[in-house]
């Protein structure tokens, strides 16, 4: 489940940890930017998920595309999921 969105951190920190907490006690895996890529495995083949949230903090391009380059090296397929876009325009 991806968690990074501009709304994460709407019920602070504390939201965010019990968030990842809830979703893990129903076997289901929080993905965030900081700890992507996230690996997954089935019948032989290697699935790399990154998280991007461009909406209120832009992250460093660099980052990205270290992330993005490890997955590859690590996975047979390589998902990025990006929640960016202007709110109430």
């Amino acid at each position: 489940i991806g968690i990074e969105n501009n709304h994460s951190l709407d019920l602070g920190p504390n939201g965010v940890a019990r968030t990842e907490e809830e979703l893990k006690k129903e076997n289901l895996s929080p993905i965030n930017f900081e700890q992507s890529p996230y690996f997954y495995s089935k019948n032989g083949v290697g699935l790399g998920v990154v998280a991007v949230n461009w909406v209120n903090a832009k992250p460093d391009p660099r980052e990205i595309e270290m992330k993005i380059r490890l997955a590859r090296q690590a996975s047979d397929w390589v998902l990025v999921y990006i929640h960016w876009g202007n709110e109430l325009i």
